[in-house]
Parts: C-alpha cells; structure tokens; sequence
C-alpha cells in the first residue's frame, strides 16, 4: 500500500512538472511574440520620422528639375525594348527571353521522350519464379 501511495505521488508531481513547463513554454512564447511587436513598432516610427524628413528635404521643385536633367523618361514596365537592352541593361541578370525558354522546353521533352523509349528486347529485366504454394 506504501508503494502504490509514493508512486502516486511521484506520477502527480511529475504530472504537475509537465503543466508547468507547458504554461511557462506558452507564457514565454507569448513575451516574445509581444516583444517582437514592439521592435516592429519601433521600426515603424523611426521609418515615419524618415519619410518626413526626406519629404521635408525634397521640394516637388527640386524633383522636376532633377528629372529634366535626367533625359526623356520613360514608364517603368516589364516590357523593355530591345534597344535599351545593350546600354542600360549591362550587367544585370538577363531577362526572360521566350525563344530561349522554349528552346529549353523542347531540350526537356526531347530528353524526357528518351528516357520513356521502350527498352530493347536484351535489356528486359528477368522475372523472378514465383515461391509454390
């Protein structure tokens, strides 16, 4: 009777060790979840402060006249002319280019069509003889 009343006792507390790791676990996970919060609101008004006193610096004036002396501009699409590929696009990553993506595509097929070619009549795998009954 003695043992089952200390055994009983070890298994309560170290049920109870169990809970309260699992609440400190939970507790902690939410201390850092609002911590983060924080640090990401801190963030935000030093980003604020920022933007103003850029937008304070720089006069819509001072804008236009920088950009006049820029050249033409032009919008900022996805679709670049080939003209402007030499000279403003040296060395950056190439662009999607669609014949070369289909002359890969074909490549794949090409190769993906070899590999599924019926095998020759040597190259049959052996079947193994089935165990009697």
């Amino acid at each position: 009777m003695f043992a089952k009343l200390v055994t009983m006792v070890i298994a309560l507390g170290a049920i109870g060790c169990g809970v309260l790791a699992q609440r400190h676990a939970r507790l902690q996970a939410g201390s850092e979840a609002a911590q983060a919060r924080l640090r990401i609101a801190a963030a935000d008004d030093s980003l604020r402060d920022l933007r103003a006193q850029v937008a304070a610096a720089v006069a819509p004036v001072e804008v236009e006249r920088v950009a006049s002396a820029a050249g033409p501009l032009r919008p900022a699409t996805n679709d670049i002319p080939r003209s402007l590929l030499a000279s403003e696009l040296r060395g950056l990553a190439p662009i999607y280019d669609p014949a070369f993506a289909q002359r890969e595509q074909s490549k794949l097929r090409t190769a993906d069509a070899q590999r599924k070619s019926p095998q020759k009549p040597s190259q049959k795998p052996q079947r193994i003889a089935a165990r009697p009954n």
